[in-house]
């Protein structure tokens, strides 16, 4: 946690301390970064604005429609004519003013029937639910591209690890093969030979190193990290559930309830039928009662009445809008058949791709040869030092310690992915017992 308070008051610092934190290295475990990452990670932050708006969408479902208010027939003067003669045919608005002016005023409010606004709100909840689904499956998808890249990082360190532990070897063994060539006792050449060979790791070392800034770069995207500081992932040790623990029907249904996926599919389908209600809720017109005042338009100087209309459903039942949306719920059931389908079929595919990366990485032969191999590369070390084998064998023992020292980290990293691979494909995080 304090080193997390460290990153955010570098984050948030002035640019000038930034500036003089240029290439520090600020060292956070997997897990710190994946607090960081949900809290700062701009898509996830941006795409929670979907609920709130999802929100303000049910707020105003609820709200009535704004009554009308219309003046018309307004005359603002009469001729001597229209009058009959008479000064004053109708009496002053106010005080002296408005005399002879004829206007009328209704005052209307449209009335929702068949609850309409009710079912309305339905629709904008199951958007809602739609909305929380589309966040929790971008962040399920965010957090597993991050994750293969925290693994692919700690992975392209393991062959920096594996180059540094060579470096450090053949460095040794060209200053005593110096000094041996000095006095003569070797050939310049085999001196030459284990220089050669230490070119060849220092230039993998530069491309590892390239990669690693360009994981860095992605991590801190992610992150939304601008700052200069160079970050460091601590290693953490491995922790991952044996398969006969594991049974993959009880995978499959945790992911078929679990999935967000699955659930927007199933969402889509909800929503289609509430949206169905809500269309055949529209073929009853709405009803407007009004208020009417007329001043001097008929009989009476001063009128006042009420009125009461609706639009009359000869020509438009609405049928369009509700057929679209009986096919629509029709579509999508096929929709949630086939996600179904897809993840069965992925989880099968995930946890078997998981069982044999696990059986491999953990094969007690497999830990054994490569015990064996850093014993037998020291030996080889020692006999190279002492000069009881030749260059070529030293050499070609140097290239297959390394291969397999890669082949094995490539094992622990291919674990390491199909094990997310898994929990992508489940939707959850599983419980990462004891190997």
């Amino acid at each position: 946690m304090k080193r997390i308070i460290l990153l955010l008051v570098v984050l948030y610092s002035s640019p000038g301390l930034m500036t003089s934190l240029a290439g520090e290295v600020i060292k956070l475990s997997s897990k710190e970064l994946e607090v960081l990452f949900i809290e700062r990670n701009l898509e996830i932050l941006a795409e929670a604005y979907q609920i709130s708006m999802a929100d303000a969408a049910i707020a105003q479902a609820k709200v009535w429609e704004n009554p009308n208010l219309s003046v018309s027939n307004i005359s603002f003067w009469s001729t001597s004519a229209q009058r009959n003669g008479e000064k004053n045919v109708i009496p002053p608005l106010f005080g002296k003013s408005g005399n002879n002016i004829e206007f009328s005023v209704e005052l209307s409010q449209m009335i929702s029937l068949a609850r309409k606004r009710s079912k309305l709100v339905e629709v904008e909840k199951v958007s809602k639910e739609i909305a929380i689904c589309q966040f929790e499956e971008l962040l399920r998808s965010l957090k597993y591209e991050f994750r293969n890249i925290i693994l692919n990082y700690s992975y392209t360190e393991s062959l920096t690890e594996i180059l540094s532990e060579q470096k450090t070897a053949l460095e040794k063994l060209i200053r005593a093969y110096e000094s041996q060539a000095i006095n003569g006792n070797i050939a310049s050449r085999e001196v030459l030979r284990l220089k050669a060979s230490q070119f060849e790791i220092d230039n993998e070392a530069v491309k590892l190193e390239k990669t690693i800034i360009s994981l860095e770069k992605q991590i801190k995207s992610l992150l939304a990290i601008e700052s200069p500081v160079r970050i460091h992932i601590d290693s953490s040790p491995d922790s991952y559930p044996k398969p006969a623990n594991l049974l993959a029907e009880n995978l499959i249904d945790q992911a078929l309830s679990s999935r967000p996926d699955m659930s927007l599919k199933k969402l889509n389908l909800e929503y289609y039928a509430k949206n169905l209600r809500y269309e055949k809720a529209q073929r009853i017109p709405d009803l407007t009662v009004s208020l009417n005042y007329d001043r001097a338009g008929g009989v009476w100087k001063d009128f006042t009445g009420v009125g009461i209309g609706m639009d009359l459903p000869i020509f438009n039942r609405n049928k369009g809008n509700i057929k679209t949306m009986q096919y629509a719920i029709e579509q999508n059931k096929l929709h949630v058949r086939q996600q179904e389908i897809n993840i069965t079929n992925e989880v099968t595919e995930s946890f078997t791709n998981y069982q044999k990366s696990y059986d491999f990485y953990f094969q007690d032969q497999h830990q054994l040869l490569i015990q064996e191999m850093k014993v037998m590369f020291q030996n080889y070390l020692k006999n190279m030092s002492e000069r009881n084998i030749s260059m070529i064998e030293f050499l070609d023992f140097m290239d297959v310690y390394r291969s397999n020292s890669e082949a094995w980290a490539e094992a622990k990293k291919d674990i390491g992915e199909s094990f997310e691979e898994l929990q992508y494909r489940i939707g959850h995080d599983l419980i990462n017992n004891a190997q």
